[in-house]
């Protein structure tokens, strides 16, 4: 629920291309630490990003957390992803941008 009664300071977002390109997506395994098992991390390859990376690029998108396991609180950094669609839609619409004036340009160099 986003609607604007409940905002304020709303600004246009600027160099979603520079702040998306500089992301580094990985692909990772969860650790079978045994003082995580309780965890019950999933199995197998998955595709992400590092909380301690994207911090250094986008750090409003890592929150601190904790778990409380049976024996202590794990503490450890989370990543927003729902948080990161707006970025993404905007990062496009600047990538469209870019096709467009280049289209132009094209379009003006054919015609010589």
């Amino acid at each position: 629920m986003v609607d604007n009664k409940f905002l304020e300071n709303i600004r246009p977002m600027n160099d979603a291309l520079t702040q998306i390109t500089s992301l580094k997506v990985r692909a990772y395994q969860f650790t079978a630490d045994p003082q995580y098992s309780e965890l019950n991390f999933p199995a197998g390859t998955k595709y992400g990003f590092v909380s301690q990376e994207l911090k250094n690029v986008i750090p409003e998108l890592v929150s601190k957390n904790a778990l409380q396991s049976a024996e202590n609180t794990i503490e450890y950094e989370g990543v927003n992803y729902v948080e990161l669609i707006p970025i993404l839609v905007k990062a496009v619409q600047e990538q469209q941008e870019i096709i467009e004036q280049l289209q132009a340009q094209i379009q003006i160099l054919q015609t010589k």
